[in-house]
C-alpha cells in the first residue's frame, strides 16, 4: 500500500465506534485522504409486520432517514477537522454492498470495527470483518475497540521462508514492510517486523529422528542465525535507508504463537499481515496460518492482498 488517497469506513452504530473513529480521523488528517462513510441497512422483511399492517417500506424509509442523519453528524466532525467527507447509505447485505462500494469508489483502504455484536470471547473478529478480510480487493483495517490511542507500536508479520517459491508470498513481504514503515511514519509510532521459524518436522526430530539435545540446540542456533541474516538482508534491500527505523524480531515457533506473543510483548496496536489465495480458490486465506493468526492476536489488523488479487464475490 504505497499511498492512501481514499478511505471507506463501514459504520456500525450498534457497536462501540469511539476508537475506530479516533483512529480514522487521525489517519485521514495525517495522510490527507478523502473519506466516505458507509452504512448498510439490511432490507426489512415484508412478512415481519403483516399482522400489524405496517408497511415495510415505511419502516425502511425511517431507518434510512435515521442512518443518513447519524452519518451526517459523524461527517460534520471530520469536515471540521479538515477531512473531505461524503456519506452513503444503502440497503442490502453488508459484505456485498461494501465490496460494491469499494469497486465503484476505487478506495485505497477499507476500515471497520473488528468486533461483532457477539460477546463470545473466542470470536476476536466478527463475521463481517473476517469475510471482508478474506474477500475485499483493497487492504482492510479491522480496528479493535480496546486498542490504545494514540497508537503505541505497529508490527508487520513477514514470511521469509528460504524454501518457499510462492510468488504471492514473496511479493507481499516488501509490501508488508513498506506499509508498516509508512504508517509508523504517518502516525508517529515505532515500527517492528516479526519472522517466525521452525525446523522441518521438528516435533519428530528427537522422537523419531534420534537427535540428541545438543544436536537439536545446534540446529536451532544455526537456523536462528540464518533467519536473522535473511531478515537483515531483506530490510537492507527493501527498506534501504528506512531500515534503521524498524525493529526486527526473529523468533522460534509457529507463526500464530509467535505473532500473538510478540504483539502482546511489544504492546502492538496494529498488526500488518498478508492474505493469500489458496490454489483454485480466489480470496481465501492460504492454509490455516492467516486464520490462526487472526484468531490469536488481540490487536487491530491491517490485511494486505497480493498483486492481481481477484474478489471471489460479484457485487453486481
Amino acid at each position: 500500500m504505497e499511498e492512501i488517497a481514499h478511505i471507506l469506513f463501514l459504520s456500525r452504530p450498534d457497536l462501540n465506534q469511539d476508537m475506530s473513529l479516533r483512529q480514522l480521523r487521525q489517519l485521514c488528517q495525517k495522510s490527507g485522504a478523502q473519506l466516505t462513510l458507509l452504512e448498510v441497512l439490511e432490507p426489512v422483511s415484508q412478512n415481519l409486520f403483516m399482522s400489524e399492517k405496517v408497511l415495510a417500506s415505511q419502516l425502511e424509509s425511517k431507518l434510512i432517514e435515521h442512518a443518513e442523519t447519524n452519518l451526517k453528524l459523524i461527517a460534520e466532525d471530520f469536515i471540521q477537522a479538515g477531512v473531505k467527507t461524503d456519506t452513503v447509505v444503502v440497503k442490502g447485505k453488508p459484505v456485498i454492498e461494501v465490496l460494491r462500494q469499494v469497486n465503484e469508489l476505487s478506495v485505497d483502504l477499507l476500515m471497520l470495527n473488528a468486533e461483532s455484536e457477539s460477546n463470545l470471547k473466542q470470536r476476536i473478529f466478527g463475521s463481517t470483518a473476517l469475510h471482508l478480510i478474506r474477500k475485499c480487493p483493497c487492504p482492510v483495517w479491522a480496528i479493535k475497540s480496546t486498542c490504545y490511542y494514540p497508537m503505541r507500536n505497529i508490527m508487520g508479520a513477514v514470511d521469509l521462508n528460504p524454501d518457499d517459491d510462492d510468488r504471492q508470498r514473496s511479493n507481499l513481504n516488501p509490501d508488508i514492510a513498506r506499509t508498516t514503515v509508512m504508517l509508523a511514519d504517518l502516525l508517529g509510532t515505532p515500527a517492528h517486523l516479526v519472522q517466525a521459524w521452525k525446523l522441518d518436522n521438528e516435533a519428530h526430530l528427537q522422537t523419531r529422528g534420534g537427535l540428541d539435545d545438543r544436536t537439536l540446540e545446534r540446529l536451532h542456533r544455526d537456523m536462528q542465525r540464518h533467519y536473522e541474516s535473511r531478515m537483515a538482508n531483506f530490510c537492507t534491500n527493501v527498506l534501504s535507508e528506512q531500515q534503521t527505523k524498524i525493529k526486527t524480531h526473529v523468533v522460534h515457533g509457529t507463526p500464530a504463537h509467535v505473532v500473538a506473543q510478540q504483539t502482546d510483548y511489544h504492546n502492538i496496536d496494529l498488526l500488518v499481515m498478508g492474505t493469500l489465495s489458496r490454489q483454485g480458490i480466489l480470496g481465501m486465506l492460504i492454509g490455516n496460518t492467516a486464520e490462526d493468526i487472526l484468531n490469536s492476536v488481540d490487536c487491530s489488523v491491517l490485511a494486505l492482498k497480493p498483486p492481481g488479487f481477484v474478489c471471489p464475490v460479484k457485487s453486481d
